[in-house]
C-alpha cells in the first residue's frame, strides 16, 4: 500500500479503494496503520462540499 500511495500521491481513501478494488474501510485501516508508523500523512480537505482525507507519503527528510 505504501508503494501505491507513493506513486499516486494525494488520492483520497475512496479513490485508493476504487483503484485497488478494496473497501474504503480496509484502505482506511491500512492507511491509519501507515500513518501511525510515520510512513504516510493525511490531510482533510473540503472538495465539492464534502470532506475528503487525502493521503501523501511522508518525505525522507521528515522520517529522519
Amino acid at each position: 500500500m505504501y508503494e501505491f500511495v507513493n506513486k499516486n500521491r494525494g488520492l483520497s481513501i475512496y479513490e485508493i479503494a476504487k483503484k485497488v478494488g478494496w473497501s474504503s474501510g480496509k484502505v482506511y485501516n491500512i492507511v491509519r496503520s501507515l500513518e501511525q508508523a510515520g510512513l504516510v500523512k493525511t490531510e482533510l480537505i473540503v472538495e465539492g462540499g464534502r470532506v475528503k482525507r487525502k493521503v501523501y507519503p511522508t518525505s525522507w527528510v521528515e522520517l529522519f
